[in-house]
């Protein structure tokens, strides 16, 4: 399945406009603690809460770019063929270059796998990432877990980096020296937030002690459900795209909420207008109460 320009974004293709769309960046701790899942869930749910095509999913990792294997797509363009065509990169040129996942999610392929050479003009990312902004609501990127010069650039562009671990001891002690180097980095204009992967029940305790260990908060976690997750593996396609009510897929759905400012979609939307409704009311009565009190 590969994707071409999209209609939706006729109006704002042919001029690169400014560039408003958030940034969210994923950086893991190290190999293996399930990155790329993380944002091709993230990009995914992120999409399924708005009406309009407007999250673009850009695979950085460098090491393994794998974010089409996960949305089961065949993109026919990728990142090395707009490094060959630089001087045709505009908003119409690199809409041309995304895959279109069903769902309406975009994906900027990889084609790099780190076995050869990786030819990543930096200078030509940042350019490319502010285009993206200027066509799309939310740019979720997988800046894979080594620190080039092409990856430093999206995270400079980034609200919020994701620094994705787990609790085991390598990837503990690569966490805090990820979070050593990118806070004097980034420095106080970004968000940098600790996402434990695959938290299994028993291990709950274990995260205040991470996060002593750490010297920073472990702001999400994604329970681990090694059946769902072998679904998703058997029947090639993210879990968010064939389950909705399990604890993952929801964790996933508040994450993409909170990170986007967007409400989750159907029922989980609910709670906050109820919350919302109940709250006004109890402000209410209680301003009575006070004004009765006075009288």
């Amino acid at each position: 399945m590969t994707g071409s320009s999209n209609a939706a974004h006729d109006q704002r293709i042919g001029q690169a406009a400014e560039p408003r769309g958030r940034v969210i960046a994923l950086f893991g701790a190290k190999g293996g603690v399930g990155t790329s899942t993380v944002a091709v869930n993230l990009g995914l749910c992120a999409q399924q809460s708005r009406a309009k095509e407007s999250v673009v999913l850009v695979d950085l990792n460098l090491q393994a770019g794998d974010l089409h294997l996960l949305l089961g797509l065949e993109p026919a363009h990728r990142w090395r063929e707009m490094m060959r065509e630089a001087s045709r990169l505009d908003p119409t040129f690199l809409m041309s270059l995304l895959a279109k996942h069903e769902s309406g999610l975009h994906l900027l392929a990889s084609d790099y796998d780190g076995l050869g050479d990786t030819l990543l003009n930096p200078e030509l990312v940042s350019r490319a990432l502010l285009i993206l902004r200027s066509l799309f609501d939310v740019v979720v990127a997988d800046c894979g877990h080594v620190l080039h010069p092409a990856t430093r650039k999206v995270l400079e562009q980034a609200s919020t980096v994701l620094v994705v671990t787990a609790l085991d001891i390598p990837a503990m002690r690569r966490t805090t020296r990820v979070l050593e180097v990118l806070k004097p980095l980034l420095g106080n204009g970004h968000t940098v937030q600790v996402l434990v992967n695959g938290l299994d029940r028993n291990d709950q305790g274990l995260v205040a002690e991470a996060e002593k260990a750490l010297r920073h908060r472990v702001a999400w976690h994604i329970p681990a459900d090694p059946a769902e997750a072998r679904s998703a593996i058997e029947l090639g396609r993210p879990l968010c795209a064939i389950s909705q009510r399990s604890d993952v897929v929801q964790t996933y759905r508040h994450l993409a909420s909170a990170l986007t400012g967007e409400e989750p979609p159907g029922d989980d939307a609910a709670p906050h207008r109820a919350a919302r409704w109940l709250a006004k009311c109890l402000k209410l009565v209680t301003r009575k109460k006070t004004v009765k009190r006075l009288s």
